[in-house]
């Protein structure tokens, strides 16, 4: 069996591999040039010799910095009423569900994997904004193969960076914890409940997330579909169509960030759920 100091090890190390991972493929992604933006005007770095084709890679670009714009003041302001809720989670946490009055372990932990959580919607965010016109661009100026492969990478960026990242704050969490709080097996199983705060803090996350960004993706999809089609008899996801920013950005905090912290919170809840049980066993 091995011990908790050489499992910690492995499990950092794979962390660390994940994040290398995810660094990789974010570098790889970023050095797809598109466009370059100088005095509110756009120059291509592909040398297009073709005007037409300069003007539809400054509309690509026109249109990436749009849904950039607004999915990050979407979440700038779903994450300050994010932050007051969790704030109020923490009092009420410290108050009732710690063991003795003036200690602050499942505060910690609930406060880390909301901070956690909130971090992976941001990075799975602003990746899916830098990627998606990318993809796009490949789409029309490579093959459909090339423009799947930018798709593909920037889910792994989002999908080894929320898990090794989590994982890592685990880690830590596990060894300072042992370090300071347990004395008896008793404090011990008692540990690694106040830890299962870390799982309780990303679920918050996710909750305000797919809820508030899929509500706002789905009001901005209705509504750019029933003005586009019924008053102006426009196809859906017209380029006619100015609300089609606004269900774009929705996309992008609903379906990407707030997927990023559901999934976070998942994975943070059933590794939490795994090493309560664990600590309760007869051979822990």
């Amino acid at each position: 069996m091995l011990s908790l100091e050489v499992s910690l090890t492995i499990l950092v190390c794979c962390a660390f591999l994940g994040l290398i991972w995810a660094i990789v493929n974010a570098i790889w992604i970023s050095k797809i040039r598109v466009g370059e933006q100088r005095n509110n005007s756009y120059s291509n770095l592909n040398d297009h010799e073709n005007q037409n084709d300069l003007a539809k890679t400054a509309l690509i670009l026109d249109i990436a910095s749009y849904i950039e714009r607004g999915a990050i003041a979407f979440l700038f302001a779903e994450y300050k009423y994010i932050g007051i809720f969790t704030a109020a989670m923490a009092i009420l946490i410290f108050f009732t569900v710690e063991l003795e009055f003036g200690q602050v372990w499942t505060t910690v932990a609930f406060l880390l994997g909301a901070g956690t959580s909130v971090f992976c919607g941001y990075i799975g965010m602003r990746v899916a904004v830098f990627a998606n016109y990318r993809c796009a661009y490949r789409a029309w100026t490579n093959t459909m193969t090339s423009a799947f492969s930018v798709a593909y990478k920037a889910g792994c960026v989002m999908g080894f960076g929320l898990t090794s990242l989590g994982l890592l704050m685990l880690c830590v969490i596990i060894l300072v914890y042992h370090n300071y709080y347990p004395e008896s097996y008793a404090d011990l199983a008692n540990m690694y409940e106040s830890i299962a705060g870390y799982g309780l803090g990303a679920s918050t996350i996710a909750l305000f997330g797919r809820v508030g960004g899929g509500i706002f993706t789905k009001a901005a999809d209705v509504g750019a579909d029933l003005v586009g089609k019924v008053e102006k008899n426009l196809p859906e996801d017209s380029p006619y169509n100015p609300a089609t920013i606004a269900d774009n950005v929705g996309d992008n905090v609903g379906d990407i960030a707030g997927m990023g912290s559901d999934l976070f919170g998942s994975f943070a809840e059933a590794t939490c759920a795994a090493l309560v049980i664990s600590s309760s066993s007869v051979g822990f």
